[in-house]
C-alpha cells in the first residue's frame, strides 16, 4: 500500500512538472505578433560585397568571441526566470544564464554594458520598445535580457544585415549577433563563430540547454542579424566605463524572485 501511494505521488508530481513546462514556456500571442511584424517589415539589407569596409572592428570581434567561448568552457547551463540583479553591470552566477545572457556578457567584454545602454535608451524612448509585458517603465533587472528589446536596441545602434545564408558568405562575420525563431515558436539568440562547416557556413555559439559552439546557424529560422556597433558610429549613449564587470558578492548581486509571474523568455525547446 505504501509503495502504491509513493508511486502515485511520484506520477502526480511528474504530471505537474510536465504541465508547468508546457504552459509556462509556451510563446505568448504578443511574442508571435512581434515576430510576425518584425519579419514582415525586416529592414532591407542588400548582400555585402567584398571589401566594403562594413566589418566588425577586429579588437571588438575578438573580445566578443573570447567571452562567448568562455561560456562554453564554463558549461553555462540554461537557467530561466526573473532575477533581481545589480545595476549597472548586473549578472547571474557565471555558470547560469539564458541565450540573451551570452550576448550581454560578450558585449560587456568588448566594453558595452547592454543593461545600462538599453535602460538608458528605454528611459528616453520607452514607447519605441515592444510593449509585450504590460510594463509602465523600464526594469533594469529584465529588459536587456529579453530578445525583443535587444532587437529594438540593435536595430537602432547596429548594422542590420541579411538573414539569408545562401549566396551571402561575406554577410556573415565572426562576432555577428543572430536571432532565430525555433520550431516551438520561442525566440533564441547566438554569436556567429569564426569556425565554418564544409559548406562555408559559420558555426554559432549559443545557450540552448548548455552553452555550445555548434553547426546550427541554418538549423532554425533566422529573424535578425546584426553587427554591433556600427562602423564609425558608437551609440549615442555612453558605453560602460569598464570592460570587465566588477566582482560583486553573489549574495548581493542577484536574488531569484520566486513570485514573479514572468520569465526572461520562454524556454526554448529542441
Amino acid at each position: 500500500m505504501k509503495t502504491r501511494l509513493t508511486a502515485t505521488f511520484i506520477l502526480f508530481a511528474l504530471l505537474i512538472c510536465a504541465a508547468f513546462i508546457i504552459f509556462e514556456n509556451r510563446p505568448s500571442k504578443k511574442t508571435d505578433q512581434f515576430v510576425s511584424e518584425w519579419t514582415r517589415n525586416y529592414p532591407p539589407a542588400a548582400p555585402l560585397e567584398k571589401n566594403t569596409g562594413i566589418k566588425q572592428d577586429g579588437d571588438i570581434a575578438e573580445k566578443i568571441l573570447i567571452e562567448a567561448r568562455t561560456a562554453v568552457q564554463n558549461k553555462v547551463r540554461y537557467t530561466p526566470g526573473y532575477v533581481k540583479i545589480a545595476f549597472p553591470m548586473g549578472d547571474l552566477p557565471q555558470d547560469q544564464g539564458v541565450c540573451t545572457d551570452l550576448i550581454i556578457r560578450s558585449l560587456r567584454k568588448a566594453g558595452y554594458d547592454l543593461q545600462l545602454l538599453i535602460n538608458q535608451d528605454m528611459t528616453a524612448n520607452f514607447t519605441k520598445y515592444p510593449n509585450l509585458w504590460s510594463l509602465n517603465e523600464p526594469d533594469p533587472n529584465i529588459d536587456h535580457r529579453r530578445i525583443p528589446n535587444q532587437i529594438a536596441f540593435l536595430k537602432k545602434y547596429s548594422t542590420t544585415l541579411p538573414v539569408e545564408l545562401e549566396n551571402n558568405p561575406d554577410s556573415w562575420q565572426p562576432a555577428d549577433i543572430v536571432y532565430w525563431k525555433l520550431p516551438s515558436g520561442s525566440l533564441h539568440s547566438g554569436i556567429v563563430s569564426d569556425v565554418k562547416n564544409s559548406k562555408g557556413i559559420p558555426k554559432a555559439i549559443h545557450i540552448l540547454d548548455v552553452a555550445a559552439e555548434e553547426d546550427v546557424l541554418a538549423e532554425w529560422q533566422i529573424i535578425a542579424h546584426f553587427r554591433f556597433p556600427k562602423p564609425l558610429q558608437k551609440p549615442q549613449i555612453h558605453p560602460s566605463p569598464s570592460i570587465q564587470p566588477p566582482v560583486i558578492p553573489v549574495s548581493n548581486s542577484y536574488a531569484i524572485d520566486k513570485n514573479a509571474k514572468e520569465n526572461v523568455s520562454e524556454r526554448p525547446s529542441h
